[in-house]
Parts: C-alpha cells; structure tokens; sequence
C-alpha cells in the first residue's frame, strides 16, 4: 500500500463579483503538489471564469509540476487570459526554460493592478 502524498502546497480559490477567480498558491510546486494543483484545475473548469489572476507571492520552490499545472489550465480555461503576479525570479525561470510563460500575462504586462 502506498500512503497518500501529504504536500505544502496550499491554493485558496476566490469569486470576485465580476466571476473572475483569484487563486493564490502557496507552498512548493512539486510532485507532491500534484493532487492540490489537480483539484485547482478541476474547481477552474466547474467556475468556467472570464479570467484567472494567479498569485505565486507564497511559492517556495517551482519544478515540472508549475509547468503542468499551467498546461493543464490552459486546456481548462481556454478562452479565459491567465494572469500572474507575484512570481521569482526562480519561477520565473521554470516557466521559461518550459515555455510556459507564453501561457500566462505576467504582472508586470498588465495594465491595472489584478491583487
């Protein structure tokens, strides 16, 4: 028997009145984030939202998993713009050696202030 992956990573998924959802991520990105960001992308396509600002302020570490994570997204979401703030330099890095960055607008592109 293998016992369930306990992880750090923590996502708090919040409706804004104009149904756009704010997801801040805390915690590492890695395989044992799987099953947290998994039920974050399954909640996202229930909320069918106009757009998705993601907040990585709290995320302590970004491998494979964070590419995943905004792959599956995008498939969920796929007219919805994905919005970034707040991420590493490190996170920053993961994304563009995956070529994940062109999946999401980076805070600093944005022309109003998503937090």
């Amino acid at each position: 028997m293998i016992p369930p992956r306990s992880s750090s990573c923590v996502v708090t998924i919040v409706v804004r009145a104009d149904d756009s959802v704010w997801a801040r991520v805390i915690g590492a990105l890695d395989l044992d984030a799987e099953d947290a960001l998994a039920g974050t992308v399954t909640r996202l396509g229930e909320l069918a939202p106009p757009s998705v600002v993601l907040d990585f302020t709290g995320v302590t570490f970004a491998g494979a998993s964070l590419s995943h994570f905004l792959i599956r997204l995008r498939r969920t979401v796929p007219d919805a713009p994905i919005l970034m703030q707040h991420a590493s330099p490190g996170t920053r890095l993961v994304m563009m050696v995956t070529g994940t960055d062109r999946l999401v607008v980076q805070d600093e592109e944005l022309p109003w202030n998503a937090g």
